[in-house]
């Protein structure tokens, strides 16, 4: 009987029971260096790094965190810009074409739209009727009748505003407003000293 058993020890070191075993004890010591890194991370405290605590214990940083740091940042796209001088009493006037036309605009930001003069009008092409005239504005010299339109675009040099809602005031006009109509649509604006700075 003892002889059986000495057999049946040297087959279990030798053979399918003893490679099992092997491979057993193999992951549990991977287990365990899983369990201690997982433990490290979860103890590292606040400001710190988990990459250099794991470093540590592996003598390496976690190539993900390295490449994700070398990943430059996008610049922001810089904006346009335009800039207007101030005319004759501080007034900035902007020689636009309007669908093609040339028209010289006053900036008005007190003015809720672009408003264009009949003269200004009947130059882009526009053929408003007595009908056609179905709101009104409050101006310093009354209540007026004005006709909704839509520009198909307005340029200013380098900048270009396409389908710009506009009226068409009834009573004669010494010059059009660009109004807000046309300024919302930017970026933004700012007057800076004797200038008009638009942004697009």
């Amino acid at each position: 009987m003892p002889s059986d058993w000495n057999d049946a020890d040297d087959f279990d070191a030798r053979g399918g029971t003893g490679a099992v075993g092997w491979a057993l004890r193999k992951c549990l010591i991977c287990g365990a260096f899983g369990l201690l890194a997982v433990v490290a991370i979860n103890m590292v405290p606040d400001g710190r790094d988990p990459a250099d605590l794991l470093k540590a214990f592996t003598g390496k940083r976690p190539n993900a965190v390295t490449e994700a740091r070398r990943v430059p940042a996008t610049p922001a796209a810089a904006s346009r810009t335009l800039s207007i001088p101030a005319g004759r009493g501080g007034h900035f006037l902007v020689d636009a074409r309007v669908e093609g036309t040339p028209i010289r605009f006053l900036v008005d930001t007190g003015a809720t739209g672009v408003v264009l003069s009949p003269s200004d009008a009947r130059r882009i092409g526009l053929r408003v009727r007595d009908r056609d005239y179905t709101r009104e504005a409050r101006t310093a010299n009354g209540i007026v009748r004005t006709a909704p339109v839509r520009l198909s675009d307005i340029r200013i040099g380098p900048l270009t505003v396409r389908g710009v809602e506009a009226t068409v005031n009834e009573q004669p006009m010494g010059i059009s407003l660009l109004g807000m109509t046309f300024l919302s649509r930017l970026d933004g604006y700012e007057v800076a000293g004797d200038k008009l700075i638009l942004r697009w």
